[in-house]
């Protein structure tokens, strides 16, 4: 009875250490197969979404993608640096999946601000980068930079601005965006004319607002954001314009 009962143990054993192994066997099995169809997968499709201007083609030429590459070894961090490398693409995001598709999700710039002077307008994304007319088209309302004098050399397409007076306007209309979106849009101008100080017109046409330089602290947008809401009720033939380049004014 007893060499019965280990027999009988033995063999349950046996019979569990058996599916066992199988089990585990099966989930190597599958692991290797899937491993080796997914180095092996060498027909890539890239699938590029965001692109409003910019042709495909050129956004795959730039990706760089070798005839003999796998969708495994694609370093998805060097194409997006590569694709980055195109001055009308403000950022971009590229992931992979194991069916051989490379995604490619682009940001590109678009127009924010318009510089106009005697020799023409120029229209700027709010990184400060020239936008060429092709990217441009359909610009409506926009807000402008004025009195400035141009060179050639300050304002080239695929290049961010080089003219300071510029570039000081542009960080004031993002401050005041930061602070309130619906603030900037009632600003149509910033005049920078006055050497050292930039001046604020209204889409209203009530009286500029003289606010100095780019840096703007908060009592002073404070103080912007009164007089863009005429929260001081007065009558703008009363007002020549307002000055609010330093505090407590």
């Amino acid at each position: 009875v007893k060499t019965k009962r280990k027999t009988v143990v033995s063999n349950r054993r046996r019979a569990s250490f058996n599916s066992l192994f199988l089990v585990l066997a099966c989930i190597v099995g599958i692991y290797l197969v899937a491993d080796h169809w997914f180095v092996s997968s060498k027909n890539i499709e890239i699938v590029i979404e965001g692109n409003r201007c910019i042709a495909e083609k050129e956004i795959i030429e730039l990706a760089s993608i070798p005839d003999t590459a796998t969708i495994a070894n694609i370093n998805s961090m060097a194409v997006q640096g590569t694709i980055l490398n195109h001055p009308y693409i403000r950022d971009v995001v590229v992931t992979k999946d194991p069916v051989g598709l490379l995604n490619v999700k682009i940001t590109e710039r678009t127009p924010y601000i318009t510089v106009l002077s005697g020799r023409g307008q120029w229209i700027l994304d709010r990184d400060g980068v020239v936008l060429p007319s092709e990217m441009t088209k359909g610009v409506a309302d926009h807000l402008y930079i004025t009195g400035v004098a141009v060179k050639d050399e300050d304002l080239v397409p695929g290049e961010m601005a080089a003219s300071p007076r510029i570039l000081n306007s542009l960080t004031l209309a993002r401050t005041i965006e930061e602070y309130d979106p619906q603030l900037l849009k009632r600003i149509s101008e910033l005049d920078v004319r006055r050497r050292r100080d930039i001046v604020l017109y209204m889409i209203d046409g009530s009286a500029p607002v003289l606010v100095g330089s780019a840096q703007v602290d908060n009592s002073r947008m404070k103080a912007l954001s009164a007089i863009a809401h005429n929260e001081m009720r007065v009558q703008p033939a009363d007002v020549e314009y307002y000055d609010i380049r330093f505090e407590n004014q």
